[in-house]
């Protein structure tokens, strides 16, 4: 079935939605080459996030993660630098992905995956909404001894269920500070935190470079 544009079967495979969506955004791409002469890289690029990578990640909190198959990763990261070639004009492959974010200061499917999914972690921490997520968190979010600044999300059980927590789920959050816990902090302020940590074309100053 269908909710909300995810289309879920009873296995919890996500291989058909990931096809559709594969398909949607190739029904793109004779458009996109169509208009890029047209354009400047940014003016083009600023089309393919807002008519292209909406749909590629539409939901992508959902059905991207560890658990998805290497060879369905394989295919979104394919289709993720198909419009970043064309914005470059690099038809044969000669740039590698890395040096394409870069320079389209576009983050991979992984990392946008995480910046999103961290941004939704904080909101509900901070929100407490909902309530049984907040309290989850809350049970397995620790500060190390002597650095009450640095958060940790571990597993505290050496079984498959605690295996399965959600803090498991959310270990790469260790790499975030954790001035948004028990802090007022604004959305812009949480943008600029977390492209710092997961976009690796984010400086230190918060503005983007390029290669």
């Amino acid at each position: 079935m269908k909710v909300l544009g995810v289309t879920f079967d009873c296995n919890l495979s996500w291989e058909q939605h990931i096809r559709r969506t594969l398909q949607k955004c190739n029904s793109k791409l004779g458009v996109l080459r169509k208009i890029r002469k047209l354009l400047t890289v940014d003016q083009f690029l600023k089309i393919v996030t807002a008519q292209y990578y909406s749909v590629l990640y539409y939901g992508s909190v959902v059905w991207l993660s560890g658990t998805t198959k290497a060879s369905l990763k394989s295919l979104i990261n394919t289709a993720h630098f198909k419009p970043l070639r064309l914005a470059m004009n690099d038809f044969h492959k000669r740039i590698k992905r890395e040096e394409l974010s870069l320079l389209c200061k576009r983050a991979n499917p992984i990392d946008w995956v995480r910046y999103s999914l961290a941004s939704l972690v904080i909101k509900t921490y901070k929100h407490r909404e909902p309530f049984y997520l907040y309290l989850c968190l809350n049970e397995t979010l620790y500060t190390v001894r002597r650095k009450p600044l640095i958060g940790r999300f571990f597993d505290n059980s050496k079984g498959k269920v605690g295996k399965q927590k959600i803090c498991n789920k959310l270990r790469f959050m260790d790499s975030l500070n954790t001035d948004w816990i028990g802090k007022d902090i604004s959305n812009d302020a949480l943008r600029r935190m977390l492209k710092k940590t997961f976009f690796p074309y984010f400086n230190e100053t918060g503005n983007t470079t390029r290669s």
